[in-house]
């Protein structure tokens, strides 16, 4: 299927302070689903990342993939999408 020619947004622009991060996620997060074919909801992914503020990526993105094992644990994941995370902190220091 040839690439549709879609509008692409236009771009913004934003200040990261001192420890803030901006965390990109595949839509295999929010397409995995539990025993009871649900998927996960956006909120229900950002409330388990907040309550990591502060914390480095790598304990962000472990935290992320342990949640999202426990919630799909029994479910069948033979067309599981992939999922990749892509966390960008600026330092306190800097």
């Amino acid at each position: 299927m040839p690439h549709e020619n879609k509008e692409l947004p236009s771009p913004k622009s934003t200040i990261l302070n001192p420890g803030d991060a901006i965390i990109l996620l595949t839509d295999g997060f929010l397409e995995c689903q539990n025993k009871k074919e649900e998927e996960i909801s956006p909120s229900k992914l950002k409330e388990v990342l907040s309550k990591y503020v502060g914390a480095s990526p790598q304990v962000l993105i472990r935290q992320l993939f342990e949640y999202i094992d426990k919630f799909a644990q029994g479910a069948d994941q033979k067309e599981k999408d992939d999922q990749t995370a892509l966390i960008i902190r600026r330092d306190f220091n800097s």
